[in-house]
């Protein structure tokens, strides 16, 4: 079995070569998105360059800016994201206070297992449905 790196990623996914980028840190990452309805989602795709792990981050899922957003609102969204993080160990919620950038990461860490196409699927697929789960919360105050 092959180790999964982006360029296995990205061949799972059918991405071209030019969705594959590079960091200021030598760090090769894969850039990928998906539309759901009228929203469209962005997906950072970062092998840790070990067979066993991986990292999933879906940013500016949504933007609650602290300068434009009542405390009230900021409140609820804050709470939805501590409450879908605890409720769901594999999803990790964030907020930016300077910017209001809403995102999730989701790291798979396969003890003494490479990362199979199959698993891949299941997290990207949880990935999504997540995403789109909280994208649809943050729009119903």
């Amino acid at each position: 079995m092959t180790a999964a790196s982006v360029e296995v990623i990205a061949r799972w996914l059918g991405a071209p070569e030019e969705a594959i980028a590079q960091n200021a840190g030598g760090e090769r990452y894969l850039v990928a998105g998906w539309e759901s309805g009228t929203d469209t989602f962005r997906l950072i795709v970062r092998s840790l360059n070990e067979p066993d792990r991986i990292v999933l981050v879906a940013p500016a899922i949504a933007i609650a800016s602290p300068s434009d957003t009542p405390p009230e609102r900021l409140l609820e969204i804050l709470t939805a994201l501590a409450e879908a993080s605890y409720e769901d160990p594999l999803c990790a919620w964030g907020y930016d206070p300077t910017e209001g950038e809403i995102r999730l990461t989701v790291a798979q860490i396969s003890l003494n297992a490479e990362l199979s196409e199959d698993m891949f699927w299941s997290l990207l697929n949880h990935t999504k449905a997540s995403v789109e789960a909280m994208a649809a919360r943050l729009r119903c105050p």
